[in-house]
C-alpha cells in the first residue's frame, strides 16, 4: 500500500496510482552523496521512489557521507529499500551495479567521475540526469542515449581532472536538486522532459535561468564510437 506520506509530496492531479506503483517499483542509483545528492535523495525518496542505490568515489568523499545518507533513509522511510556502494564505478563492477537501475542520477563533484558514469551510462543504455552546483551556478541536463548528446558530446574540451568548487550555494543546490528530481521521476513515467537536448543554467547572482539548446557531436568519443547517434 502506499503511504500517505509519499502521495503528498507529488503532483497529485498528474499521478494516479498506476503511475505511484511505478514509482515504488522503480529503481535509482544516486551517485555522488554531497549537497547535491543529499538534495536529489531527500527528493526521491518523499517522492516514494521504492530503490535508491547511493554511490560515490572514496578517494573524493568522506566515507561517512553514504553512511549518513543512508541511515537517515532508513530512519524516516523504513518502506524503501536502499543500496550503498562505497566504491569506485569502473570496467570491474560497472555492469553489475549501474544494470540494477532503471535510471543514474550524476550527483558527483568532479568531471573525472561524471564522464566515467556518462561513458557507462551510454555503453549500458540507460538515461542520466547531469547536474552540478558549484558556489552560486548550477546546471542540468538529461541524457537518453542514442537520443540526446552525452556529456562528452557537451563538454568534449573540458579537463577530467576539474573538481567542483567545495562551496555550493543552498539556493542553488535546492534549485538544481529540484530540477533533476523532477526530471528523474519523469524519465521514470516516461513523461515528456523539458531538458532533453537542453542544457539548462541557473545564476543565483540574477536569479536567471537559461536554455541552451544541445547537438551531438559527430566526432563525439563516446556516443560516436559507440554508435549512440541516431539519425
Amino acid at each position: 500500500m502506499i503511504k500517505e506520506k509519499y502521495t503528498k509530496n507529488i503532483l497529485l492531479g498528474e499521478i494516479g496510482e498506476e503511475e505511484k506503483s511505478k514509482l515504488l517499483n522503480s529503481k535509482v542509483l544516486i551517485a555522488g552523496c554531497g549537497a547535491l545528492g543529499s538534495k536529489v535523495l531527500a527528493n526521491l525518496a518523499s517522492a516514494g521512489i521504492g530503490t535508491i542505490g547511493l554511490i560515490d568515489n572514496p578517494d573524493d568523499c568522506n566515507t561517512e557521507q553514504v553512511v549518513s545518507a543512508q541511515k537517515w533513509i532508513e530512519k524516516h522511510y523504513k518502506e524503501i529499500n536502499i543500496k550503498t556502494y562505497n566504491e569506485k564505478i569502473d570496467k570491474t563492477n560497472s555492469e553489475k551495479i549501474i544494470g540494477e537501475y532503471n535510471i543514474l542520477v550524476d550527483c558527483f563533484d568532479n568531471y573525472q567521475s561524471k564522464f566515467l558514469l556518462n561513458e557507462y551510462a551510454v555503453k549500458y543504455n540507460k538515461p542520466l540526469v547531469h547536474g552540478e552546483a558549484a558556489e552560486n551556478y548550477g546546471h542540468a541536463t538529461v541524457i537518453i542515449p542514442h537520443k540526446t548528446p552525452c556529456l562528452a558530446c557537451l563538454f568534449p574540451n573540458t579537463s577530467r581532472d576539474i573538481k567542483l568548487a567545495d562551496e555550493a550555494a543552498g539556493f542553488a543546490v535546492n534549485a538544481i536538486g529540484a530540477l533533476m528530481s523532477q526530471s528523474a521521476i519523469n524519465l521514470l513515467l516516461v513523461i515528456q522532459d523539458d531538458l532533453e537536448n537542453v542544457l539548462l543554467t541557473y545564476n543565483a547572482d540574477d536569479m536567471k535561468l537559461e536554455k541552451i539548446k544541445l547537438s551531438f557531436n559527430p566526432d563525439c568519443k563516446i556516443c560516436a564510437q559507440q554508435g549512440a547517434i541516431s539519425r
